[in-house]
């Protein structure tokens, strides 16, 4: 395909296929249309290749007249030009353009109308901008740091229905979107909102809500291999331990009543351990 004058002069029908690949990254493919014919196209296979997949996360469309500093732009950089900046009107910059690219400025991007087609009942095909299996607005609320701008408690700021200030009714959009109250602030009529009412009062007509999963103490199951292991364990304390003690007992002298068959005083002095403290009389 290649751009011709009726291309700036007349409608011409653009289209893109997304099939987004499943959770695993396999499959998909993104194929782009001109007034239906194919002009490039590209899958799953050739970007595995690159170690990249064909997106199946939530997206938005954006149509701007976006200007690319590479399609198009003299390469290499001309003489006694830095390119390092792109501006019309001045020479350091202007040099970096396309001949007489500022000539065709400003430019207007005309939309006739704007169609999005779903394939129904599958899976891949998922509508919404936060959906179960891409939850984007449950991973803000947890990072709400990453996008909130300084100064603000909250990422987002809430919408306002009106109250711009105005002098007449076309500072709130006019007919259709808005009017100039008594009190000088705008009123938005239905379907309309903002300050000045100028933006369509839109809806997410397929929310997801998350579900919420209470918190359980989850309880600690052992293999029974591993139970055995630990009473076998247990027991060789207990017997490591009263047999420490046993052998404490002869070494400070202490005999067992049942093993002697007589006691006396003296072998206790002798050993020097009594088994009762000694009392001494004091004139």
């Amino acid at each position: 395909m290649h751009i011709n004058h009726s291309h700036y002069d007349e409608f011409h029908t653009y289209r893109v296929e997304w099939e987004p690949s499943d959770e695993l990254g396999n499959g998909g493919h993104i194929k782009w249309f001109a007034d239906n014919e194919l002009v490039y196209g590209i899958g799953a296979d050739v970007l595995k290749k690159t170690s990249a997949l064909i997106p199946n996360e939530p997206m938005y469309m954006i149509l701007n007249t976006a200007i690319s500093d590479s399609w198009g732009f003299p390469i290499p950089c001309p003489d006694g030009c830095s390119c390092e900046c792109y501006e019309c009107g001045n020479p350091d910059c202007e040099c970096a353009l396309p001949s007489n690219f500022c000539n065709n400025l400003p430019a207007y991007f005309e939309v006739d109308y704007v169609r999005v087609y779903q394939a129904i009942d599958d899976p891949n095909h998922v509508l919404g901008c936060s959906t179960k299996e891409r939850p984007t607005s449950t991973f803000i609320e947890g990072h709400k740091e990453r996008y909130k701008i300084k100064g603000r408690s909250e990422p987002l700021l809430p919408v306002k229905d009106g109250a711009g200030i105005c002098s007449k009714d076309a500072d709130c959009g006019g007919e259709g979107k808005g009017s100039c109250s008594d009190v000088f602030t705008c009123t938005c009529e239905t379907n309309y909102t903002g300050p000045f009412c100028l933006a369509h009062d839109a809806f997410y007509d397929n929310p997801y809500i998350p579900e919420t999963t209470p918190f359980e103490v989850m309880r600690m199951i052992l293999p029974n291999p591993l139970v055995k292991v630990f009473l076998i364990l247990a027991g060789a304390f207990v017997l490591v331990v009263w047999f420490n003690a046993r052998n404490s007992q002869k070494s400070l002298g202490y005999t067992a009543v049942g093993e002697a068959e007589d006691v006396l005083l003296s072998d206790f002095q002798n050993s020097g351990v009594l088994p009762f403290p000694q009392l001494k009389s004091h004139p």
